[in-house]
C-alpha cells in the first residue's frame, strides 16, 4: 500500500510540472481517500485479529480446568489461579501460539488432569467410544428380548368339582381364620 502511495505522490509531482491543476486536485483527493481507507482497513484487520484471539481464548478457557481445585473450567471459575490462566492464554495467543500448542504447554505443566475433556487418543479414546458401544449393546439386548417368544400360559386343571368337599373345607378354613 505504501508503494502505491509513493507512486501517486510521484505522479502528482509530474502533473504539477505540466500544470494541469484539475488532474492534480483529483489525484490528491484520490490519494487522501486511499490513505484513509488503508488506515480504516488496517484497523479493522487488527480488530478482527483481536476478535479472533478472543474467540480462541474463550475456547481454551472452556477446555482447561482451574488448576487450584480441578472442579470447574477456567471460563466459569473465579479464583486467582484461573485468572492467571486466562491472562497467560491471551499472552500466548498474542505471541502467535496455536490453541494446540497452548494446550500442550498446560498438559506438560499440570498433566492430562488440566483438560476438561480427555483427548481422543490412547486411553482417553475410551471415553468417547464406550458410551456409543454401551448404547448399541443396550439397544441390541432390548430388541432381542422383545422378539423372544412370549411364554405360553399353562392352564391348571383341577380334579375338584365346584361344590365339592374341597371347596367346602376351604370356605370353612377361611371363615375360621
Amino acid at each position: 500500500m505504501l508503494n502505491l502511495v509513493y507512486h501517486f505522490v510521484n505522479y502528482i509531482d509530474v502533473l504539477e510540472k505540466w500544470g494541469n491543476q484539475m488532474n492534480i486536485n483529483l489525484y490528491k483527493t484520490f490519494l487522501a481517500a486511499a490513505v484513509l481507507s488503508f488506515f480504516a482497513f488496517s484497523s479493522n484487520a487488527l480488530a478482527g485479529e483481536a476478535h479472533e484471539h478472543e474467540e480462541s481464548a474463550k475456547n481454551l478457557e472452556k477446555m482447561l480446568v482451574a488448576p487450584c481445585c480441578y472442579r470447574q473450567p477456567v471460563a466459569y471459575h473465579d479464583s486467582g489461579a484461573s485468572t492467571e490462566v486466562k491472562l497467560r492464554i491471551r499472552e500466548l495467543l498474542s505471541e502467535g501460539k496455536s490453541e494446540e500448542e497452548i494446550l500442550d504447554e498446560y498438559v506438560a505443566k499440570y498433566g492430562e488432569r488440566i483438560l476438561s475433556a480427555p483427548r481422543a487418543e490412547g486411553f482417553g479414546l475410551a471415553a468417547y467410544i464406550l458410551p456409543i458401544v454401551a448404547i448399541l449393546l443396550a439397544t441390541t439386548v432390548i430388541v432381542l428380548r422383545g422378539t423372544k417368544k412370549k411364554p405360553v400360559l399353562i392352564e391348571f386343571k383341577s380334579s375338584a368339582k365346584p361344590g365339592s368337599d374341597y371347596d367346602d373345607r376351604l370356605d370353612q378354613e377361611l371363615k375360621d381364620y
